[in-house]
């Protein structure tokens, strides 16, 4: 087996966790909307500003890309994580989680195991909020390696990846859980209660957590060329013409990324609702 393929045992600290994570799953609280919530703030900069910045980080990896000759991993991975943003919805539902109704929102009605509101916004945001987390933790694995050449990949991804992506999530989803662009109604565990939404400390924060984690792990995952692994299964490097080759690339990286956050988030997250009787009269 290749060192790229190589994997460790699973800790038993994940399964502490996955077992927290199912108990709290299980012993829900009552379901809440704070008074503020239906006047959020900020709703002007995200609906503007999320476009702004995927704009901004789209024409940067172009330029990298134009440089490089070649798609980069940065263009791949943004453009893959806007295109898995559709099942944002999916996953809310699973989290009992509740977009504001004042944003503008996509002609999607009620349709099985979606939350019902769902924003515009959410497309640009979700691809940002994931590419730059991915990259930065990618980062940061490779710089801890280089210094502790003997820290297995597994191990640094735990080491770097669970505390990071927590601590990203809690500042930026609090944050917006605190200007009311969203909220949890339905919290397990404990929860910070603001004036406008809540946002819980343990489930599904975890959860989401430890996908990240994984996602990363999987990204990690890198062929003799440096390329994602994932690549040399669909036999992209065959395909000679350079234009055709990015195409597929793009194709595959759409197709795998996709698969990876429904396999593995999705399924998972409405699967725990469905198991454990969640009852939401604001997400039915």
């Amino acid at each position: 087996m290749t060192p790229y393929l190589r994997v460790k045992k699973i800790p038993r600290l994940f399964l502490a966790i996955t077992f927290t994570m199912l108990f709290f799953a299980s012993s829900g609280q009552t379901e809440d909307l704070s008074p503020g919530f239906l006047n959020p703030s900020g709703t002007l900069f995200v609906e503007i500003g999320s476009f702004i910045i995927w704009a901004c980080m789209l024409m940067f990896f172009i330029r990298q890309s134009i440089r490089a000759k070649a798609m980069t991993f940065g263009l791949l991975l943004l453009i893959s994580t806007t295109a898995f943003s559709w099942q944002d919805t999916y996953v809310n539902w699973g989290m009992c989680l509740l977009h504001n109704p004042k944003f503008n929102l996509m002609p999607w009605g009620a349709t099985l195991w979606t939350s019902p509101y769902k924003p515009w916004w959410v497309i640009p945001s979700y691809a940002f909020f994931w590419a730059i987390m991915f990259l930065l933790v990618l980062e940061m694995i490779t710089k801890l390696r280089t210094r502790f050449p003997k820290l297995g990949r597994t191990s640094a991804v735990l080491i770097v990846a669970v505390p990071f992506f927590y601590l990203w999530d809690l500042v930026f989803e609090a944050g917006a859980v605190s200007a009311g662009w969203y909220s949890y109604v339905k919290c397990f565990g404990p929860a910070i209660v603001m004036s406008k939404g809540n946002f819980p400390l343990l489930y599904p924060i975890l959860f989401i957590v430890l996908w990240a984690a994984g996602a990363v792990w999987f990204l990690s995952l890198r062929g003799p060329n440096g390329n994602a692994v994932f690549e040399s299964w669909f036999g992209i490097e065959l395909i000679r013409s350079p234009f055709f080759r990015g195409i597929a690339k793009i194709g595959v990286w759409i197709l795998v990324m996709n698969l990876f956050h429904l396999v593995f988030a999705v399924i998972p997250l409405i699967g725990i609702r469905e198991l454990f009787g969640v009852h939401s009269t604001l997400i039915p």
